[in-house]
């Protein structure tokens, strides 16, 4: 009886179910984040969804105290068909490539995007997400080198 190679067989099935399932799934809305209202510490987002996040508070919000931005993320396809965001900001081109959609869903799942009420192909900075980027302008904001305040 060959039991490791049924072992290994079995692994290797199981391993590509795993990854074809993960490949079909659609983004699941996010989950309620106890704390919603609270800002993240900015070193707790991984680093590439922290880039993305970066440059969607950069335009959605700005730096200053100024008004909000009316900039949000549709479902876009990647140069690679894989699929993705696209960032829109009414009255400007749309220059950026569309971000993967394995970036944004930690972002998600971390409650700093949230779906827009009424359209939900459309993804807005939630609550918590402005104000961890508050939280993070006030620390100094100048992404990448200055991730905490230690």
């Amino acid at each position: 009886m060959d039991t490791a190679g049924a072992i290994a067989r079995a692994l290797e099935r199981a391993y590509r179910q795993g990854f074809a399932a993960a490949q079909a799934e659609a983004p699941a809305p996010p989950k309620a984040v106890a704390g919603a209202a609270e800002s993240l510490e900015w070193a707790l987002i991984p680093p590439r969804p922290r880039t993305a996040f970066w440059s969607l508070c950069l335009f959605a919000l700005g730096r200053d105290d100024g008004p909000e931005g009316a900039a949000h993320l549709v479902p876009a396809t990647t140069a690679r068909g894989t699929p993705g965001w696209q960032l829109v900001v009414p009255g400007q081109p749309s220059t950026d490539k569309p971000i993967g959609e394995k970036t944004i869903l930690p972002l998600l799942r971390l409650g700093l995007l949230e779906i827009a009420d009424g359209a939900p192909a459309r993804l807005l900075i939630s609550v918590r997400g402005k104000a961890t980027w508050r939280h993070f302008l006030q620390r100094g904001g100048q992404f990448p080198e200055d991730l905490t305040d230690i």
